[in-house]
C-alpha cells in the first residue's frame, strides 16, 4: 500500500527504527545497528526539546494557498506566531474543558468553515495536538462532512506530541497527508497551470532555510531545468503538479523521505537520492545525479565547471582547526567532509535522530569518530566540551558553547547549500577565529552546571531499553 493512501503511517520509530538517544563512535553505531539485537535508548533525564507538532507546524507554515487549523486548547498554538508571518492565516479550534470531555467536532467544524469564508485557501490543514490523541476526537467524520460543502481540501496532520521521541516524525505526518492530497487530486473543478517547459523536476525541501534552496534553485535552472519546489516554500498548486514531473530530488533524502517514496509509489516519479549538497563536491555529485535523470549532463557540466571556477584557490586554511558539528545527519556528514578538505579536525557530531534513512550518509565518515544523538540535549553536550572542548562549535543556536571556551558559529542565516553555501561557511570560519569575544564570555560567564555535574560521564542519563 502506498504511503499516500492510508489515514496514517506508523510512527518514525516503528517504521525506520529510528534513535533519538545515542552517545559512541559511529563504528559501534554500526556494528549495533546490523546487530538483530539492536535496542533502543532511552534518556532517564531529558531537556526540553522540539516536537512533532512544532516540527509539521514549521513545515505547514511554509505553504501559499494554505490555511491551518490548531485543533486544541488555545495554548497549544502558542507557537503558531512565531511561524505564520505577516498575512498568512492561522485558526485555533480553543478547546476548554467540557470540550476535552464530550467532543470538540462542534468548534472544529464552526472554524473550518469561517477559514474557508475568510481566505478561500485550496487545502485546509487540521494540525493534530495532545488534546485531540487524548480524548480521541472524531476529526475524519468532520473533514467528510464539510468536504461536500467547502471547494478546498481539508487534511488531518495527526500530530499528538508523545507517540515519538524525534520532532522529525512531524515532517512525516505532514509530508504524509500533502501527499494524500496529491494522490486524491483538487478539490476544485479548475484546471492547474503548468509550469513554463516542456517537463520539470520537483526539488523537496522541507526544514531549510530559504537561502540555501535559493541558491539550489538556481543551479538547476542554470542547467536547463524547470524547478517544482515543494512543499516548504512551495503551495497547493505546485503539489499537485509533483505526480507529473521528471524526476523528484531532495536537499536532505533523510527527511523527505517519505515523500519521495510516495510520489515513486503514486505516480512512478523517479525519486534521486543523493548526499547533502554542501561542499563543492558534494553539490557537483547533486547536479551530476539531476543532469544523467533529465538528460542535460553537458548542461550540467557546464554549470560546475562555470561554478567551480568562481572558487578559491585550493588549500588548507581550517589546519589545526578541531570542530565539532550539530546538524541534521546529512547535513552534518556533508559538512565534516567539507571541513576536514580544508584541514579541519572534526572532533564530534551531534544528531537530532539516526536511522535506516542517514546510515548511508555516516558509513562516509570514519569509523572512530564519535557521535552525540539527542535533539536539545545541551547538558551532555556541555559536559562533552568541558572535558575536552573543540575550537569551533556549528550549529543552528551554538552561543551558550562560549562558555566554554568554543567559538560558536550559526549557520541559521548561511546558504550552506551549493556553491555560495561552501564559501559563506568557510569565510564565517575565517571571521569567527578573533576569538576576544568569546574568551571574554568564557571568563566572566558563570555556567548553570555544577562542578559536580559537568564531572558525570557525558552520556551518564543515556541506557539501554530493558525489553
Amino acid at each position: 500500500m502506498s504511503l499516500f493512501t492510508g489515514r496514517t503511517i506508523l510512527s518514525r520509530e516503528k517504521r525506520v527504527s529510528t534513535l533519538s538517544a545515542y552517545m559512541g563512535t559511529i563504528g559501534d553505531f554500526q556494528r549495533e545497528a546490523a546487530s538483530p539485537e539492536q535496542r533502543q535508548r532511552i534518556r532517564t533525564l531529558s531537556q526540553a526539546r522540539d516536537d512533532d507538532i512544532l516540527a509539521a507546524l514549521e513545515l505547514l507554515s511554509s505553504i501559499s494557498e494554505t490555511v491551518t487549523v490548531i485543533h486544541g486548547a488555545a495554548g497549544c498554538s502558542a507557537a503558531a506566531p512565531g511561524f505564520y508571518r505577516g498575512g498568512d492565516a492561522w485558526y485555533s479550534t480553543g478547546l476548554n474543558e467540557q470540550d476535552t470531555i464530550l467532543g470538540g467536532g462542534e468548534k472544529l467544524r464552526a472554524v473550518l468553515t469561517r477559514a474557508w469564508e475568510e481566505h478561500h485557501p485550496r487545502i485546509i490543514f487540521i494540525l493534530g495536538t495532545p488534546v485531540v490523541a487524548i480524548n480521541n476526537d472524531d476529526v475524519n467524520s468532520v473533514v467528510l462532512e464539510l468536504e461536500g460543502e467547502l471547494d478546498a481540501r481539508i487534511i488531518p496532520v495527526m500530530t499528538d506530541g508523545f507517540k515519538s521521541k524525534t520532532a522529525v516524525n512531524g515532517i512525516d505526518m505532514a509530508l504524509q497527508g500533502i501527499g494524500r492530497y496529491l494522490a486524491a487530486g483538487p478539490a476544485r473543478k479548475v484546471p492547474d497551470p503548468e509550469p513554463s517547459g516542456a517537463d520539470f523536476i520537483n526539488l523537496i525541501t522541507v526544514s531549510e532555510n530559504r537561502r540555501g534552496v535559493n541558491a539550489l534553485v538556481r543551479l538547476a535552472e542554470a542547467a536547463g531545468f524547470v524547478v517544482n519546489l515543494i512543499p516548504r516554500f512551495g503551495s497547493a498548486a505546485g503539489i499537485l503538479r509533483a505526480g507529473k514531473a521528471r524526476a523528484s530530488i531532495a536537499v536532505n533524502d533523510s527527511r523527505a523521505d517519505v515523500f519521495l517514496r510516495g510520489v515513486e509509489e503514486t505516480s512512478g516519479v523517479i525519486s534521486l537520492r543523493t548526499g547533502t549538497p554542501i561542499g563543492a563536491d558534494a553539490v557537483s555529485e547533486w547536479l551530476l545525479a539531476l543532469g544523467k535523470t533529465g538528460g542535460r549532463e553537458e548542461e550540467v557540466l557546464r554549470v560546475i565547471e562555470a561554478e567551480q571556477r568562481k572558487l578559491p584557490p585550493g588549500g588548507k586554511p581550517l589546519e589545526g582547526r578541531r570542530i565539532f558539528v550539530d546538524l541534521p545527519a546529512g547535513e552534518a556528514a556533508e559538512t565534516a567532509l567539507f571541513l576536514e578538505s580544508l584541514g579541519a579536525e572534526i572532533t564530534g557530531l551531534s544528531l537530532d535522530f539516526v536511522d535506516e534513512t542517514n546510515m548511508e550518509s555516516l558509513g562516509r565518515l570514519p569509523a572512530e569518530l564519535l557521535i552525540h544523538v539527542g535533539d536539545g540535549q545541551v547538558y551532555e553536550l556541555a559536559s562533552l566540551f568541558s572535558k575536552t572542548p573543540p575550537d569551533f562549535y556549528i550549529a543552528q543556536d551554538p552561543a551558550w558553547a562560549a562558555e566554554f571556551g568554543v567559538i560558536p558559529l550559526s549557520v541559521r542565516q548561511l546558504a550552506l547549500y551549493g556553491y555560495e553555501g561552501a564559501e559563506e561557511l568557510a569565510a564565517a570560519l575565517g571571521r569567527a577565529e578573533a576569538r576576544t569575544f568569546t574568551d571574554y564570555l568564557h571568563e566572566n560567564l558563570k555556567s548553570p552546571y555544577k562542578e559536580g555535574w559537568l564531572k558525570k560521564n557525558p552520556n551518564w542519563h543515556i541506557k539501554q531499553e530493558v525489553k
